[in-house]
């Protein structure tokens, strides 16, 4: 058996002629050092694990939150553009991917591919918004407002969003969220180059509900509302729900004491009760067999300049053009209704008025009562429209309550008045009782 020398082994590197080796291309991928802001950042990270969060105080606490969300919205921002260039340069082709997606999700499985096709997407899409890559970088906005905004370079919106786009963008961090896609939503309704009103049509010829049997004979109901279904369909049956949460809440009470009940010692979970509120829905309207069925209860705000074009378009006439920023027709929720919608509302009589003053502020009606009538209620949702604590609740499922109680000399009357969610306005009574 032949033996082998160590010193005598032969290096691969000998075996390369030298006049060939000289025809050898370099390294596609030379290792180049990490760059510095990327060693920086993993040093931080790794410091930011040896934080004891428990024993800051909330001062701190709220500080280092908001910090350390500014901190995610300049690396999304970053993230964006190094996925970009990487898609740009072709890497994947070169390690057999079809796409960028693909290959970023070879190297890391464990990632939601969707989050992995999304930062592709939006990369690309901020090359066509430069306003808004500058905003993301400097954590002006966030990814979600560059989402929101990548909706609006679709074909349908004629590449008007070059002339808007810094508006929307200076607008982004001034409002709540909330606000802001209701300025978006205004936009996309007036930008569309399809005539707003065919939208209806679409819809109706969209509408579907399926009421199918499934095993042991239980019922599936599935299907696809407009969105005027929505509103109402939605408005009566949340006002259902509540009534059957109430129930359910007191008998809760009554049999486990006050302050000691839970979300899951009532008999019903949400979706449950939402079955249960559509049954009395039915029996409802059977019940009603004979007599004349009250029209559903919808929420419209309007200008009266979008009111006056609808009625006029609706007789045939040609409208006078009103200004994106000045006008307004919309749900409750903020959702655009189209000019078709709101001209059959006002003519079926389904649109109430609020008188306002001339400065648009609804106008008080005091009352003698401790609670808010219709009208005042009415009032109040009109003009504050959500939950002043910040929910994001539509004023219409809120509770009425005093901004300065009854008990302090307070009055009931509009201005005196603000929806508050009912976590909200249990939580403000029951400070205030327990602080005298």
């Amino acid at each position: 058996m032949q033996t082998i020398d160590p010193e005598d082994t032969i290096d691969p590197e000998d075996m390369i002629d030298p006049e060939s080796r000289a025809e050898q291309p370099p390294p596609r991928h030379p290792h180049l050092p990490k760059p510095a802001a990327l060693s920086a950042l993993e040093g931080a990270l790794a410091s930011l694990g040896d934080i004891d969060w428990e024993a800051e105080d909330g001062s701190q606490l709220l500080d280092a939150v908001l910090q350390l969300q500014g901190a995610s919205d300049r690396l999304d921002a970053a993230r964006l553009a190094a996925t970009t260039a990487l898609d740009a340069s072709g890497e994947h082709a070169l390690r057999s991917s079809r796409t960028c997606k693909g290959l970023l999700t070879r190297q890391r499985p464990h990632r939601m591919p969707s989050r992995t096709g999304r930062d592709v997407y939006l990369g690309g899409q901020l090359r066509r918004m430069p306003v808004a890559g500058a905003a993301l970088a400097q954590g002006v906005i966030t990814i979600d407002h560059v989402r929101v905004l990548a909706e609006c370079l679709d074909p349908r919106y004629q590449g008007k969003l070059a002339e808007s786009e810094a508006s929307l963008v200076e607008w982004a961090p001034e409002l709540s969220w909330d606000d802001w896609m209701a300025l978006v939503d205004k936009w996309k309704d007036g930008a569309d180059r399809k005539d707003p009103d065919t939208a209806d049509e679409d819809d109706l010829q969209a509408r579907n509900v399926h009421l199918s049997e499934t095993f042991e004979h239980r019922g599936a109901l599935d299907g696809l509302l407009t969105p005027h279904a929505r509103q109402v369909l939605g408005a009566e049956l949340q006002r259902l729900n509540d009534i059957l949460f109430e129930q359910e809440w007191q008998a809760a009470v009554d049999e486990h004491g006050q302050g000691a009940v839970t979300a899951d010692m009532l008999a019903r979970t949400p979706a449950q009760r939402r079955h249960d509120a559509l049954l009395e829905m039915a029996a409802r309207s059977a019940g009603a067999d004979g007599h004349r069925v009250p029209e559903a209860l919808v929420h419209v705000h309007c200008t009266q300049a979008e009111l006056d074009a609808s009625l006029a378009q609706a007789a045939g006439e040609e409208p006078e053009p009103i200004d994106i920023e000045s006008g307004m027709r919309e749900y409750h929720d903020r959702r655009p209704l189209s000019r078709r919608m709101l001209a059959r509302l006002a003519i079926s009589g389904l649109v109430q008025r609020v008188l306002v003053d001339s400065k648009g502020h609804p106008v008080d009606i005091a009352s003698p009562r401790r609670l808010f009538d219709r009208w005042q209620r009415t009032a109040i949702c009109v003009r504050d429209r959500f939950c002043n604590c910040g929910c994001g609740l539509p004023s219409w499922l809120c509770e009425m309550d005093h901004i300065v109680e009854v008990r302090d000399g307070g009055v009931t009357i509009v201005t005196n008045g603000e929806p508050l969610c009912r976590t909200s306005h249990l939580h403000k009574t029951n400070n205030r009782s327990r602080g005298g």
